[in-house]
């Protein structure tokens, strides 16, 4: 369960954080393909950056944090090695924020 919560929780901060600074919108779903990819692919990035298994509060944390990451930028990249940075990026801010949750 718990690894479900990192996985949503990032691929929902991602897309958050991908289409924030879009102008354009689309109402058809396979124009979102490629950056639903690229947020799972991120996702997979970040639980590769071992976050521990996180509750409720922890998972919208981590959802804000990939949202703020990711922000403004257009993932295109379906490959989970592209992201180690910005993984990286999201657990620093993570680690340093998770103990100031009430």
């Amino acid at each position: 369960m718990a690894f479900i919560l990192n996985n949503n929780a990032v691929v929902a901060g991602a897309m958050r954080g991908i289409l924030a600074a879009r102008s354009n919108i689309s109402a058809t779903s396979s124009d979102y393909n490629v950056a639903a990819v690229a947020a799972k692919a991120l996702a997979d990035a970040v639980n590769t950056a071992v976050i521990a298994d996180v509750g409720v509060k922890e998972a919208d944390l981590l959802q804000g944090i990939a949202a703020g990451v990711v922000y403004g930028r257009y993932l295109v990249s379906p490959t989970s090695t592209d992201y180690a940075t910005m993984a990286g990026a999201i657990k620093a801010a993570y680690t340093a924020s998770v103990g100031k949750l009430i």
